[in-house]
């Protein structure tokens, strides 16, 4: 977890150091801000990042959901939409193994701007498959398109977390595919 801690304040990100190795903070993208965990697995040989949206999803829209959730991963190269069926909670998980050297610096940029990226670009069409009426893959075809022609550089800020680092950063939109 040191390596993250410095990769976070690297980008000068705010967010709280909990107990048992777990980081969390606040992501804002274009059209809302949702939280993130960051955490080694028990047996310590994978570091997992997860991006939580905002809104559980409703159980009348529980299929639905799933469905846009489902064509929004398919195609991902790196990390996956997963929703607790239980409760409809939503998140963008992806995970890097932790070597005995440590993480590599560009391994942690794929686990967090991949993260925030898939967030930034489908949230919004869940929110409309979600809370709305709008059908799955009309959601997914619109968050797509929307995300082809819009700009490639867009401004990371976090929100009020109690920890030291205050500054916003600044970093280029990352899809799975810029390996």
């Amino acid at each position: 977890m040191s390596q993250m801690r410095k990769f976070l304040d690297q980008l000068e990100w705010k967010y709280l150091d909990e107990e048992a190795g777990v980081l969390r903070g606040l992501m804002t993208g274009q059209g809302s801000q949702w939280h993130w965990v960051a955490r080694d697995t028990a047996d310590g040989r994978f570091l997992l990042f997860y991006a939580y949206s905002p809104v559980n999803v409703p159980e009348h829209r529980l299929a639905a959901a799933v469905e846009y959730l489902m064509r929004a991963n398919w195609g991902l190269y790196f990390g996956n939409f997963d929703m607790d069926w239980s409760n409809g909670q939503v998140c963008f998980r992806t995970c890097i193994p932790i070597g005995t050297s440590g993480v590599l610096i560009k391994a942690l940029e794929h686990l967090v701007h991949a993260s925030w990226a898939m967030m930034d670009r489908y949230l919004p069409g869940l929110f409309s498959v979600a809370l709305g009426n709008v059908m799955p893959e009309q959601a997914v075809e619109d968050a797509e398109a929307e995300n082809a022609v819009s700009s490639p550089e867009v401004t990371v800020t976090e929100q009020t977390v109690p920890a030291p680092r205050d500054n916003p950063s600044r970093f280029r939109r990352f899809f799975p595919s810029d390996n």
